[in-house]
C-alpha cells in the first residue's frame, strides 16, 4: 500500500507521478516489503516573515512485520533533489537490511541442515 500525503501545499499529480516512478522500483525490489504500509509525506516550509526560497521535506514511513516503524526524512530547497536523496538513502538502507536478513536466514538454514 503506497500513500502520498501533502502538507502545507496543494496536491500535485506531477510530484505524485515522480514519487511513484522513483520509489516504486525500490519498493518492488525487496519482496518482504509487499505487505508493508508505505506513507510518503511531502511538506513545504515557507516563511511569511522573510523572503527566500521554499524548503521541501519528504519523509517516508514503513510500517509492517519486518519494519515496525521505519522513518526516513530528507530535505532540500528543490523538491526533486529531496526525492532523489530520499530514494538513494532508502535504497542504501534497504540493501544493508536485506543483506543482514539474508545472512541471518542462511545461518539458520545451515544450522537446521546440520542438526
Amino acid at each position: 500500500m503506497f500513500k502520498i500525503v501533502f502538507k502545507n501545499m496543494k496536491s500535485s499529480t506531477l510530484i505524485s507521478a515522480n514519487l511513484h516512478n522513483r520509489l516504486g522500483p525500490v519498493l518492488e525490489k525487496y519482496p518482504y516489503l509487499k505487505r508493508h504500509r508505505v506513507t510518503v509525506t511531502i511538506e513545504m516550509e515557507n516563511s511569511p516573515f522573510q523572503a527566500g526560497p521554499d524548503f521541501y521535506s519528504i519523509s517516508v514511513m514503513l510500517t509492517g512485520k519486518t519494519f515496525k516503524d521505519l522513518r526516513m526524512k530528507k530535505s532540500s530547497d528543490n523538491i526533486y533533489l529531496a526525492v532523489s536523496d530520499l530514494t538513494e538513502g532508502l535504497t542504501g538502507y534497504l540493501s544493508r537490511t536485506h543483506e543482514r536478513l539474508f545472512k541471518n536466514s542462511r545461518k539458520t538454514i545451515k544450522f537446521r541442515e546440520a542438526v
